[in-house]
C-alpha cells in the first residue's frame, strides 16, 4: 500500500491568498457637492428690519413707562427684554439711562410747534435788540458816569467827617488836666445816681420778665424754682410727689401784681437811659476845651 504525500506549500491553489499578500482596499465613493445657500432676498430683510425696528419701538416705548414710573423693571420685563431683543440686565439698565437722556432732551426741545415758535420770539427778540440796544448802552454810560459822581462825593464826604471826628477825639485827649478831672467828676456822678438806678430797675425788670417767660428755661422745673426764688409764696411741693413743684392757688393774683409792675418799669427804664446817656453827653462836652469855637 503506497503512502499518502503531505501537501506542501506548493500545492497551494493560485486563487487562493496567502499571508505575504493583502487585498486590494475598495475605491472611496467622491463627495457630494454642497451648494451654498442662496442669499436673502431683499424683501426678507426688509421685513427683518421692519421687524426689530417694530421691537425697539415697543422697546422704548416700555421703557419710558418705566422711567417715567421712577421704578426698577419687573422681572417679566426683564425677560421680554432678553426673549426679544437679548438684552441682559445691564444692557437693559444701560438703556434705561438712555432713555433717561432722551426724555430729558425731549423735555427741553418740545415739540416742533413749540421750536418753531421759539424760534420767532427769538427773531423778536433780535430786531427789538438792534432797535433799541444802542439808545439804552448810551443811557446807561450816561447814568453810570453820574453814579460814580455821586459814589465820590459820597466817599470824600465821609472821609471828611472820619477826620475831622477823629481830630475832636485828638484835642479832647490833650485837654488840660483840671477839664479832664470835671469831666471825670461829672461821669461819675451820673453812673452813681442815674446809672445805679437804672441798674437796680433793669435787674427787677428781668427778674419780672423770667417770672412770666417759661420759653427762657430749658424745663418747667427749672421755670419753676426760679420763681420760687422771686415769689416763695406762689410755688409749692405737690402733695403725692414731693420732688415736684406747682404753682399755689396765690400765684394769679401774684402774676396780676408783677404784671402790672412790669408795665410801669419798661417806661421807667426807657426814661432813664435817656437821662444817662443826656448826662454822659454833658460829661464828654467839657472835653471839648480847644472844640468848641
Amino acid at each position: 500500500m503506497a503512502k499518502s504525500k503531505l501537501p506542501s506549500i506548493d500545492d497551494t491553489p493560485a486563487d487562493v491568498a496567502t499571508d505575504d499578500k493583502k487585498p486590494n482596499p475598495a475605491p472611496e465613493p467622491k463627495p457630494k457637492q454642497v451648494q451654498p445657500p442662496a442669499p436673502p432676498s431683499s424683501e426678507h430683510i426688509d421685513d427683518h428690519a421692519e421687524d426689530y425696528d417694530f421691537q425697539l419701538q415697543s422697546a422704548d416705548r416700555f421703557l419710558m413707562e418705566i422711567k417715567l414710573a421712577d421704578r426698577p423693571p419687573t422681572r417679566a420685563e426683564y425677560v421680554y427684554f432678553l426673549r426679544e431683543l437679548g438684552w441682559d440686565e445691564v444692557e437693559v439698565r444701560t438703556q434705561l439711562r438712555r432713555i433717561g437722556s432722551v426724555l430729558r432732551h425731549k423735555a427741553i426741545a418740545g415739540s416742533v410747534a413749540d421750536r418753531e415758535a421759539a424760534i420767532v420770539e427769538a427773531e423778536k427778540a433780535a430786531a427789538a435788540h438792534k432797535k433799541h440796544s444802542e439808545k439804552l448802552e448810551a443811557e446807561i454810560k450816561k447814568l453810570t458816569s453820574q453814579l460814580r459822581v455821586l459814589d465820590d462825593d459820597k466817599r470824600l464826604s465821609q472821609q471828611r467827617v472820619d477826620q475831622q471826628a477823629a481830630a475832636v477825639q485828638a484835642l479832647r485827649d490833650i485837654a488840660p488836666d483840671h477839664i479832664k478831672q470835671k469831666h471825670n467828676q461829672l461821669k461819675r456822678e451820673a453812673k452813681e445816681t442815674i446809672g445805679k438806678e437804672l441798674g437796680d430797675k433793669k435787674i427787677r425788670l428781668n427778674e419780672i420778665e423770667c417770672c412770666l417767660d417759661r420759653d427762657r428755661f430749658p424745663d418747667v422745673h427749672a421755670y419753676l424754682e426760679s420763681v420760687k426764688r422771686s415769689y416763695p409764696k406762689a410755688i409749692e411741693y405737690q402733695e403725692h410727689w414731693p420732688d415736684r413743684l406747682q404753682f399755689t392757688k396765690a400765684w394769679p393774683e401774684i402774676k396780676e401784681r408783677i404784671e402790672a409792675e412790669l408795665d410801669e418799669l419798661r417806661p421807667e427804664v426807657e426814661q432813664l437811659e435817656a437821662e444817662l446817656a443826656e448826662k454822659l453827653e454833658a460829661a464828654q462836652s467839657e472835653l471839648d476845651w480847644y472844640a468848641t469855637e
